[in-house]
């Protein structure tokens, strides 16, 4: 699980992905293997705790990215074609990402938001406002 200070900035920043986190009075629904850093970006929930929703980002797992491709990408080699053969090639996306819940996450916002990582910015912007520098 990637719990690097790039992913939790990317994770941050992109706001369409965390409002999928669903809050249970206020509080995180933790499942066995869930990930939220709290906002000082100095502790990291894993499961057990419960956090306030307001004061974490959450951190999704490559699983819980998948599902939110699932209505796009129906199966997993269709994943795989799409991903490797346009995000990765044409995108020029194996440049940005560094793990593997980095490139999902990319992958994620791409498809559904049409936004890509800027590295220059550190901010999610729409595909076509953005030139990737390599």
């Amino acid at each position: 699980m990637d719990i690097s200070k790039e992913y939790i900035e990317m994770c941050s920043k992109a706001q369409e992905i965390q409002a999928n986190r669903k809050p249970l009075w206020g509080f995180c629904c933790l499942e066995l293997g869930d990930y939220f850093v709290n906002k000082d970006q100095n502790y990291i929930y894993s499961g057990e705790d419960q956090p306030k929703v307001t004061d974490t980002i959450w951190l999704p797992r490559q699983d819980q990215l998948q599902v939110l491709l699932h209505d796009k990408l129906l199966y997993p080699t269709t994943w795989f074609n799409r991903m490797a053969f346009v995000f990765l090639r044409e995108k020029k996306a194996n440049f940005i990402y560094k793990t593997a819940e980095q490139l999902w996450l990319g992958m994620v916002m791409f498809e559904n938001y049409n936004k890509q990582w800027c590295k220059k910015t550190s901010e999610w912007v729409q595909w076509n406002d953005i030139i990737i520098e390599i």
